[in-house]
């Protein structure tokens, strides 16, 4: 036992805040209702509508599991969200809405996703990483390889080899 302080017990490299994360366990993608544990306006500084540029990479996307995306309650969001669902739960994308007013705002965006998992959180951290990288833009996907980008890839279908599913 020490006394005060913080004591590292161990240290696994670059990772994420988790609290961010936290809010999927709280967002009922069946409720008609957002938890009361989560606070509206949701705001990420930094992050606002555009168009990215240039080819940006998340630098270390080993503790990327699925693509995840980044939507806002702007049109050009909504839009995205709407024309990129299909291909989003493909490949089995998650969703965080970085800026929603209401929560009857973010029940409209999470609407349009077709059931796509989805949570509000102010992505602050996140949001510097990527402002950093000079992605600072919504919509955005990030993939498990790291690319980052707005248009949404078509899922590779991998032909079954004779023997094999």
């Amino acid at each position: 036992m020490t006394s005060g302080g913080l004591v590292v017990v161990h240290d696994a490299g670059p990772g994420v805040p988790t609290g961010a994360l936290m809010s999927f366990g709280i967002a009922d993608d069946a409720s008609p209702e957002v938890s009361p544990l989560i606070q509206f306006p949701v705001r990420s500084p930094g992050l606002r509508p555009g168009t990215l540029r240039g080819n940006p990479a998340w630098p270390y996307p080993q503790w990327m599991v699925h693509p995840l995306f980044l939507v806002g309650d702007d049109t050009r969001s909504t839009s995205w969200l709407k024309a990129n669902r299909e291909r989003l739960a493909a490949m089995g994308a998650t969703g965080i809405v970085v800026r929603a007013n209401t929560g009857s705002d973010f029940l409209r965006i999470r609407a349009l996703s077709g059931g796509l998992p989805m949570a509000p959180a102010p992505a602050v951290w996140l949001g510097e990483q990527l402002m950093a990288l000079g992605a600072s833009v919504v919509p955005l996907l990030i993939l498990p390889d790291g690319r980052i980008t707005q248009a949404v890839p078509v899922p590779i279908s991998v032909p079954s080899v004779k023997g094999r599913p």
